[in-house]
């Protein structure tokens, strides 16, 4: 399947203003965590605890992996969108293949729409 990678906020928009629009938080605090997770090897539980620290607010552990799940599609794609490639093919995200289709058709599924903007 073809997948346009110039369409969708999923592969455009940095996932740290996202997270900070979605939770009402500093534009740095997802930055930081996802380098916490990155680099230090922090856990998801130990991400809970830190962002519950700096803002009070306690995300479940689901989300995080989501925003973790997030971040990963959209570092893979931020590259190839500089190079100026407008769509990949679904197996361009390996193990994220089955994540990336599902969120890209979550609304059609639910909806009475026949397609994505975002598949061709």
């Amino acid at each position: 399947m073809l997948i346009r990678i110039d369409k969708s906020e999923l592969f455009t928009k940095d996932p740290a203003e996202r997270f900070a629009r979605r939770f009402n938080v500093p534009n740095t605090l997802w930055t930081e965590l996802w380098m916490r997770y990155s680099i230090k090897d922090y856990t998801v539980k130990d991400l809970q605890e830190y962002m519950y620290i700096k803002t009070q607010i306690k995300p479940r552990k689901r989300v995080f992996q989501r925003w973790i799940k997030r971040t990963e599609v959209f570092m893979k794609t931020r590259d190839v969108l500089k190079k100026g490639a407008t769509t990949v093919v679904s197996s361009f995200f390996g193990k994220d293949e089955e994540y990336v289709v599902n969120e890209l058709l979550k609304n059609v599924k639910s909806s009475g729409m026949k397609s994505s903007r975002s598949w061709v």
